[in-house]
């Protein structure tokens, strides 16, 4: 699948109700996928956890190697993910489109 094709299906792992309730924030931080790795390293490390390693999983050869992000991905990306964007402090006016 192209992804240009998953955009378009507009299936996303929309989770917000594992980590929201009643508009409060249930989690400490909520880690942002382009810094996962980074700050899930730093939150493991506090809490003892030195030794964890993320692996590429093996599907990861059939992907694209950096998808083109248009704008019309964007609008459908953010209008799914839009109960967590107030959490995430990322900023995209839908209005624009």
């Amino acid at each position: 699948m192209t992804w240009e094709q998953f955009v378009k299906k507009k299936r996303f792992p929309v989770d917000t109700n594992l980590y929201i309730e009643d508009d409060i924030l249930l989690v400490d931080k909520i880690i942002k996928y382009e810094n996962l790795e980074q700050e899930l390293y730093s939150i493991l490390s506090k809490l003892g956890l030195n030794n964890f390693r993320i692996e590429n999983s093996k599907n990861n050869s059939t992907r694209e190697k950096e998808p083109l992000v248009t704008h019309e991905h964007k609008k459908i990306i953010y209008e799914k993910f839009r109960s967590s964007l107030k959490y995430t402090n990322y900023k995209f006016d839908i209005s624009n489109f």
